[in-house]
């Protein structure tokens, strides 16, 4: 099955909480991923490629220097 990358983001910061992992830590996880959620908006988890994390990182750091 190709989830939506919402979904696995949630799964992932739920499985965070369930390793008990430190609340700043899963704070830090959930603001870094909505970031990249909300960039990519609805698109399934099969296409997020090399190309597609690239094109994020490029969008974080013209942010930074804006």
């Amino acid at each position: 099955m190709d989830y939506l990358i919402a979904e696995v983001y949630s799964a992932y910061i739920t499985d965070c909480q369930v390793r008990q992992l430190a609340p700043k830590t899963i704070s830090s996880y959930s603001e870094q991923l909505t970031q990249f959620v909300e960039w990519c908006g609805l698109i399934h988890i099969s296409e997020i490629t090399p190309s597609k994390l690239r094109e994020f990182i490029l969008y974080l750091q013209e942010r930074r220097t804006a």
